[in-house]
């Protein structure tokens, strides 16, 4: 596994997004695919159509592949960033499957906006 990006370097850039970014605050269950036994209660600060960020107890490395279960449904991605705010850190996922009730979904077929169409509010660009 890669280290842990942090620092200026490490945060998203809002110029290089592919995709609006929405806020939301839902919890979820975030597990570590190659460790042993790591799941975590997190919860979602932002998503976009093909992303999004959380809140975690632990710094997940870069490149580490993730399973998020949030709203009923299951996302696999993997860690772009982990940056530390407090106590906890925030962690950037990039999504790469999207399994929900109704199907499966993967590459431009993507939008986890959709999970949270209540409770999607627009962020405002800098």
């Amino acid at each position: 596994m890669n280290p842990v990006r942090s620092g200026p370097a490490a945060s998203p850039n809002f110029q290089q997004r592919r995709h609006d970014r929405f806020t939301v605050e839902t919890p979820g269950l975030l597990r570590i695919q190659e460790t042993r036994g790591g799941i975590y209660a997190i919860t979602v600060l932002d998503v976009s159509k093909a992303g999004l960020r959380v809140n975690c107890p632990i710094a997940v490395p870069s490149d580490a592949r993730v399973e998020l279960k949030v709203q009923g449904s299951t996302i696999l991605g993997t860690v772009r960033y982990a940056r530390s705010v407090g106590y906890e850190f925030h962690v950037g996922i990039e999504a790469e499957l999207l399994q929900t009730k109704i199907g499966t979904a993967r590459g431009e077929e993507l939008d986890l906006i959709s999970l949270f169409p209540a409770d999607a509010v627009r962020l405002r660009r800098p």
